[in-house]
């Protein structure tokens, strides 16, 4: 099959004009805004035991980032995902293969707020390897879900 040529007077593919549809944010770019909520020590912050003093900071951002996402998200859809993780029989192996599941909703959700969520677990499972750490994230899962009542979301 042979393709027509362009003719020689034709101006040539067009240039970008402005305007238009603005540029739409990768997940990785809104990843990133998310883990700045949590700060430097993120993965440490969610994943490892907490002290004492540890605490209080890590509530205090749980609490910040369930106040600004919570109108997007509803109980019912934070739970789903906390009744497969809490379940006892759930190796670390098991964690891990519930990413797919986390893609699956992160690709039909609506609300950028539930997206965020979605964005911050999933790279949450990438990040468990002991049993320790599935227990902290399912307390992380807990925190959210607590703070969420408590700002009166359904």
């Amino acid at each position: 099959m042979q393709y027509q040529q362009r003719p020689q007077n034709s101006p040539g593919p067009r240039p970008q004009q402005g305007g238009g549809r603005p540029e739409r944010q990768t997940a990785e770019d809104k990843l990133s805004e998310v883990k700045k909520q949590f700060g430097e020590n993120f993965y440490q912050l969610i994943l490892s035991p907490k002290s004492p003093e540890t605490y209080n900071e890590y509530i205090e951002k749980v609490k910040g980032f369930v106040e600004k996402n919570s109108n997007e998200m509803t109980t019912s859809q934070i739970r789903n995902i906390f009744s497969t993780l809490k379940r006892p029989d759930l190796t670390v192996l098991d964690v891990h293969k519930l990413r797919p599941k986390i893609a699956y909703a992160y690709g039909r959700a609506e609300k950028e707020g539930f997206k965020n969520l979605l964005l911050l677990l999933d790279d949450q499972f990438r990040q468990v390897k002991t049993d320790n750490q599935k227990t902290e994230l399912v307390e992380f899962l807990e925190s959210i879900i607590a703070f969420h009542r408590f700002f009166g979301r359904k």
